[in-house]
C-alpha cells in the first residue's frame, strides 16, 4: 500500500519512504472506521500521500517532534 501511495502522489525515493509507511498505516486504520490523525512537521507531503483518505493531518514543529521521539525512545537528552 505504501508503494501505491507514493506512485499516486508522484513521490519517490527514500525521503518519502517512512512518510508513505505511516500514511499507509493511518489509511488502513481509517478504512476500518478508526479516527486517524498523523502529526508531522511536513504536512504538504503527507497531505499528498493521504489524498482521498479520511485521515486528519496536523502540523507540529520539527523540534517538538524530535523531542517527542527522544522521550519515546527513553533518551537521556530529552527535555
Amino acid at each position: 500500500m505504501a508503494r501505491d501511495l507514493l506512485k499516486t502522489a508522484g513521490l519517490h525515493g527514500h525521503k518519502y519512504a517512512i512518510d508513505a509507511i505511516l500514511a499507509a498505516v493511518a489509511g488502513q486504520e481509517a478504512a476500518q472506521g478508526a479516527e486517524a490523525t498523523v502529526f508531522t512537521p511536513d504536512t504538504d507531503d503527507m497531505n499528498q500521500l493521504l489524498a482521498g483518505h479520511s485521515v486528519r493531518v496536523e502540523k507540529v514543529r520539527r523540534d517538538a517532534a524530535r523531542t517527542s521521539l527522544r522521550r519515546l525512545a527513553g533518551s537521556p537528552t530529552a527535555r
